[in-house]
């Protein structure tokens, strides 16, 4: 395990199965940026939509 200057080695050695599934939460994480993701771009949209960002800035940021 690598060096976690976070934690500094608080959680070193062996981890058991449990320990090792709440710490590894990737798929988690991906998921809460993907919905994190899609309600940014209706953020951006309702934006447009008021008229506050122009068509060109909403355009640039929802096809990036």
């Amino acid at each position: 395990m690598r060096t976690d200057v976070v934690r500094r080695g608080r959680l070193a050695g062996e981890r058991d199965s449990d320990m090792q599934e709440f710490l590894s939460s990737m798929d988690a994480d991906r998921y809460i940026a993907e919905a994190d993701l899609q309600e940014d771009i209706a953020h951006v949209l309702m934006l447009d939509r008021q008229k506050i960002n122009e068509r060109k800035t909403t355009k640039q940021i929802v096809n990036v």
